[in-house]
């Protein structure tokens, strides 16, 4: 999920987007975030905050997938907005699923595996993807990887749904 946190700016430059215009693409995203927490916080309490996770994630996957291939401002505009909102529902609603599957004097163990898990991710997911980003296919490889692995992740996620309310479509989670 932080490859394009990481490298937004970088490719902006690369492609010949001025350093300090391409500097405000992380601001833009941040900003955008405020959309994606509010949005998923109020249709999370109506569905389910995992409901909710899966297609704002596969959405963050899809933006991840298409940022190599922006060449322009507005590209570069577009992709760090609908990022920023996708980015700002996943992190708004993060501990929520893991909270509301268990009773809650657990619910600290449980968001505490959650984040240990994701830590580890969190660590060499950015530094992984800078070494693909070095590689012949450049930015193109590090969309490829770090898309591939958000789509792992909301696999998990429908996964965990489906072992939990034994349905792929509804049931609120």
């Amino acid at each position: 999920m932080y490859a394009i946190l990481t490298f937004l700016v970088i490719s902006a430059v690369v492609k010949g987007i001025d350093r300090n215009l391409a500097f405000y693409f992380v601001s833009i995203m941040n900003f955008a975030s405020i959309v994606g927490r509010l949005t998923a916080s109020i249709l999370g309490d109506k569905f389910g905050p995992l409901n909710v996770m899966i297609p704002f994630t596969v959405g963050a996957a899809l933006v991840t997938y298409c940022w190599p291939y922006a060449h322009t401002i507005p590209g570069f505009v577009l992709i760090a907005v609908f990022y920023g909102i996708s980015f700002g529902a996943y992190v708004g609603l993060l501990p929520s699923p893991a909270a509301s599957l268990g009773p809650l004097h657990s619910m600290g163990e449980r968001i505490g595996f959650q984040l240990s898990i994701m830590s580890i991710a969190i660590l060499i997911g950015s530094p992984i993807a800078g070494e693909i980003r070095s590689l012949p296919l450049g930015f193109r490889g590090t969309g490829a990887y770090a898309g591939s692995f958000i789509i792992l992740g909301a696999a998990f996620m429908l996964l965990t749904k489906k072992a939990v309310t034994k349905r792929w479509i509804g049931g609120r989670i």
